[in-house]
């Protein structure tokens, strides 16, 4: 049962992130949605305000988003975290390495953390052919995507 529907316009953005494993630069993706809704009163207080926002620890996605994220080069599967004890999507090196939600979401600098213009002008923003509100089972980010959306490419 995916807990929350969220809504478009939905978004892929592209970013790099060095690897722990091999220390190659890899190619590193991240859902963004505009607003979220659900039926459950217990789980209003977790809906983000404001969009967009992205999703963090998904434990379920729609087939449709996890194919528009392969046919633009994402590596993504569902896989255990030991930092988040819990299997969720999550991004791949190509050496396998799993890339954790935690570092590049929450790491000022890291892939999906600009601390610059220069730093959010390099990730990549592709707005997704979904027309429909489709449900999650997700976390969200907190984070102020403004920085992003106004500097990042988009494609």
């Amino acid at each position: 049962m995916q807990p929350y529907t969220i809504h478009p316009p939905f978004f892929l953005l592209r970013s790099l992130e060095r690897c722990w494993r091999c220390n190659e630069v890899a190619r590193v993706f991240a859902f963004a949605a505009s607003r979220c809704t659900t039926s459950d009163e217990e789980l209003e207080d977790y809906i983000p305000l404001g969009g967009p926002f992205m999703l963090y620890n998904a434990l379920d996605l729609p087939a449709d988003l996890v194919e528009f994220a392969r046919e633009l080069g994402a590596s993504i599967q569902r896989r255990y975290s030991k930092t988040a004890e819990t299997e969720y999507y999550m991004n791949l090196c190509h050496c396998g390495a799993p890339f954790g939600d935690y570092f590049m979401f929450n790491e000022p600098g890291h892939a999906f953390f600009p601390t610059s213009e220069e730093e959010a002008a390099m990730i990549e923003i592709f707005q997704l052919p979904l027309p429909h509100p489709v449900g999650v089972d997700s976390g969200f980010t907190e984070s102020d995507l403004s920085l992003i959306f106004e500097c990042g490419i988009r494609r």
